[in-house]
């Protein structure tokens, strides 16, 4: 069996799913274990309970006893290392796709978000185990000592692809390091005319497609440097306005409010804040928190109300961003019912039908 984990503040989930289809198009039995559950060989899936106890990882891959050549992915949350989930596990490979703010409701500063990040490979990485980290990750020199001490490998990589038949929403730098995970834990090398069908991640820049001719896309981006990322995408390819529907949740890092509304307000030419998980804050103040970045944004407590408002004023070659959720539930105070984002927009499409 080889493991491999990924550790990042965004680019996770993604480079995990792309990882697994390039291994199962080589043939591979693939497992991985990411915030949406375990899914094994197959596709038979069921739900991950993180337990927050010394050694867990290592119990858990123990218990689902993965055969002698399948191959394990699992995501790396900086929590988890933090409760020493991860003692005891030793890992072929283990790669780091971005570093920027979040997370600072648990730790007490970026530079101590950062080293239990490094802990993945500096603990849990195999002696000769391969490092393969995004390029502009900060204090590189910390690897670079790790394969002096441990005779580890470190790969870099960045955002440049060479392939041009990739489908829109596939992330490029996360396609990379998938990529070489994928090539390091099979030991082969993909051939660049080598014609894979990759699905993106739903939630991830992912498009609703639709005949009403709107152009909206649903993005987990909950930070600033994830909804910078994702709006940075979408400006680049608008030929109207870019509509940026977002919120913060509730019960975390409350910093990066402020910095998530000045990103919006940037990168944006129309900004509606919203609900998005309050869990026991109050939704007004989290609201008011990210209005101080972006003082000219329209304020629609309702989820749906608001993505129904920013479909109604976009134009023609104009962009929707709905941000913050992605493909995840969450409660419909208007009607108590569990929906998704995508789901409230089909729903809103179907009756602008009628």
């Amino acid at each position: 069996m080889k493991i491999a984990a990924v550790t990042g503040t965004n680019g996770k989930s993604s480079t995990i799913h792309y990882a697994r289809q390039l291994l199962e198009y080589k043939g591979k039995e693939v497992w991985t274990i990411t915030n949406k559950g375990i899914l094994e060989p197959g596709g038979v899936e069921f739900p991950m309970f993180w337990c927050r106890e010394r050694g867990s990882i290592r119990k858990l891959i123990e218990m689902l006893s993965p055969g002698k050549d399948d191959i394990l992915l699992l995501e790396a949350y900086s929590i988890s290392l933090m409760a020493n989930e991860w003692f005891g596990t030793q890992l072929d490979v283990a790669a780091f796709t971005s570093f920027g703010r979040d997370h600072l409701d648990v730790h007490s500063s970026m530079s101590e978000y950062f080293e239990t990040k490094f802990s993945l490979f500096e603990n849990c990485l195999k002696l000769k185990g391969t490092m393969i980290i995004y390029e502009r990750i900060p204090n590189i020199s910390r690897f670079l000592k790790l394969t002096e001490k441990n005779e580890n490998e470190l790969i870099l990589y960045n955002d440049k692809i060479s392939e041009t038949s990739l489908p829109p929403g596939i992330i490029y730098e996360n396609y990379n390091c998938s990529k070489l995970i994928s090539e390091t834990l099979a030991d082969f090398s993909f051939n660049n005319s080598e014609n894979i069908a990759l699905n993106p991640l739903p939630g991830r820049i992912e498009e609703i497609v639709n005949s009403k001719g709107i152009n909206i896309y649903i993005d987990y981006a909950h930070n600033p440097d994830g909804l910078g990322f994702t709006l940075g995408k979408l400006k680049k390819d608008c030929k109207g306005k870019v509509i940026t529907v977002m919120g913060c949740g509730g019960d975390r890092d409350s910093g990066k409010r402020l910095m998530m509304g000045k990103v919006a307000n940037q990168l944006s030419n129309k900004v509606i804040i919203t609900d998005d998980n309050p869990r026991s804050e109050s939704p007004v103040l989290i609201r008011k928190a990210i209005l101080e970045g972006c003082p000219n944004a329209i304020e629609i407590p309702s989820r749906r109300e608001a993505i129904k408002s920013a479909m109604l004023k976009a134009q023609k070659n104009d962009i929707i961003l709905v941000a913050g959720m992605g493909s995840d539930e969450w409660l419909n105070n208007d009607s108590d019912l569990i929906q998704t984002d995508k789901s409230v927009i089909l729903d809103i499409l179907e009756n602008f039908k009628k």
